[in-house]
Parts: C-alpha cells; sequence; structure tokens
C-alpha cells in the first residue's frame, strides 16, 4: 500500500514510518521546510537498513 505521511519528521511519525515500511509499504513523507530535510533523509537511510 502506498501511504503518505504528513511532518514526517516528528518522533512518531518517523517510528510510523518505519513500521509501514517494514510490513511492506510505500511510505512517502512531507517535511515543513528544507531545514528538516536533512532529517527525513536520515529516517530514509535508516529505513533502508532494515
Amino acid at each position: 500500500m502506498k501511504i503518505f505521511i504528513t511532518g514526517a519528521t516528528s518522533y512518531i511519525d518517523s517510528s510510523l514510518a518505519k513500521h509501514l515500511v517494514d510490513e511492506g509499504d510505500k511510505v512517502f513523507g512531507l517535511v515543513r521546510n528544507n531545514d528538516n530535510e536533512s532529517i527525513l533523509t536520515w529516517i530514509e537511510q535508516n529505513i533502508a537498513n532494515y
């Protein structure tokens, strides 16, 4: 399933994203500004490692 998460860099939503990816879902995330883009990149790299 494809899932879109707003606020993807928050603690809860990043944990949710990891869980959904572990379940086999494809997750997309929205960040408020480019300052948080580095956090989202970190989340993507760590999710990819699972």
